[in-house]
């Protein structure tokens, strides 16, 4: 999850003192910004289709136990994704139930300690949301939600969003502390480097890296759990363990040869129709013998012995599997037939 892939939204009651720099200097002035909020354009068509991007609903309350019914009427003529109030004049003795807008919204909220003030959320069920508490402070009334859209534009696949209410009649100071939170609670790219960080602390604690010994010699199907038992096996006949070293041989012999055959599922098996060279060198390899290269004809091989030939492709063709017949003796049966002892008569035919 990196920043590329967030869309962020900050809405906010910002009529209040705002901060307007000249130079070096920051001066207080009495308006109302509204570039402070953000036209999201939404498709209110339905016969295309509903909107990747969630609706927003804000609105400045100043106290919403005596107008809960009217904003539940608004929302229910508008339907919006997200309802964001600001001066919701709420406390710990008003509950939830009494500040309800309908079954369908679920409610976020963060109330001022002292009357006033206060800030509260309301989220469609049908639209997946996380309160991302690490970022709130505990003298700053927002609210910082994170909305995670079935259909999003591109590249975006989740949004934050911030309910915002800062109060009137603050100092200079106060503001510029407001701006540098919220500038700083947006750095998306420095939330990923602190999540990676624990994450890289966590591996090296719980699944460190281990060193292991690899020789050049090892065949491809050998894991480290095959050399491990192979070691476990030595150890076992340096001991004179005799019934824990057969054993181990015979898992020895079963894990290698499963690991034989995963190893030409995976990269053999493949290559028997589409390049036949591969597939020999993997045979070869998996029967431990030699591969060979093609016989070279220095004079042609139109003047090569048949014989010989013959002879070379037998031992090229019987070679991975000669060491495993090496005791068997082949006899072919005598045929007996009447006609065997019987001389073919020539017969001859005169054209007329």
């Amino acid at each position: 999850m990196d920043s590329e892939n967030k869309e962020i939204i900050c809405i906010g009651d910002f009529n209040c003192d705002w901060l307007q720099r000249t130079s070096d200097n920051y001066t207080s002035q009495r308006s109302v910004n509204f570039n402070n909020l953000i036209n999201i354009k939404t498709n209110t068509n339905p016969t295309i289709g509903k909107s990747s991007v969630p609706s927003f609903l804000l609105s400045n309350v100043c106290h919403i136990t005596n107008k809960v019914d009217e904003l539940a009427a608004v929302v229910s003529i508008y339907d919006p994704s997200v309802v964001m109030i600001t001066e919701s004049w709420l406390s710990d003795d008003i509950g939830d139930s009494s500040v309800k807008i309908g079954n369908k919204y679920n409610i976020f909220r963060r109330d001022r300690k002292s009357p006033g003030g206060g800030v509260i959320a309301y989220v469609n069920n049908c639209l997946p949301a996380e309160r991302m508490t690490p970022l709130e402070e505990e003298n700053k009334e927002v609210i910082w939600l994170l909305l995670k859209p079935p259909r999003t534009p591109r590249p975006y696949s989740t949004i934050v969003a911030a309910v915002v209410y800062y109060p009137p009649g603050q100092s200079a100071e106060q503001a510029i502390d407001m701006n540098e939170y919220l500038t700083t609670s947006l750095d998306v790219d420095e939330k990923v480097s602190a999540y990676n960080s624990i994450i890289i602390k966590m591996l090296d604690e719980f699944l460190p890296e281990k060193t292991i010994r690899v020789h050049h010699s090892d065949k491809p199907w050998i894991t480290g759990n095959i050399k491990m038992q192979i070691k476990a096996r030595q150890k076992a006949f340096s001991r004179g363990d005799q019934p824990r070293y057969k054993q181990l041989c015979e898992k020895v012999a079963n894990l290698i040869a499963k690991a034989k055959a995963t190893y030409y599922r995976s990269k053999a098996s493949e290559f028997r129709t589409s390049n036949q060279s591969k597939w020999y060198n993997c045979i070869y390899s998996l029967v431990n013998a030699e591969n060979t290269t093609h016989t070279q004809f220095p004079h042609g091989p139109e003047n090569l012995d048949l014989s010989d030939l013959a002879e070379k492709l037998q031992k090229a063709f019987t070679k991975p599997w000669s060491d495993r017949y090496t005791n068997v003796a082949f006899e072919i049966p005598e045929v007996n037939h009447p006609h065997k002892n019987n001389k073919p008569t020539p017969s001859f035919y005169w054209p007329s």
